[in-house]
């Protein structure tokens, strides 16, 4: 099993929207996320 850290952030438009968006992007071609921290 590979283990990656990685950090998203948007500027643009609705934040909470485009993180949830690349977080379901990121499941549909990558994998699973274990876990993440919440978006401040």
């Amino acid at each position: 099993m590979n283990i990656v850290f990685l950090q998203l952030g948007s500027n643009l438009g609705d934040r909470e929207l485009l993180l949830k968006d690349s977080i379901i992007a990121i499941e549909n071609r990558v994998g699973n996320i274990v876990e993440f921290s919440k978006a401040l």
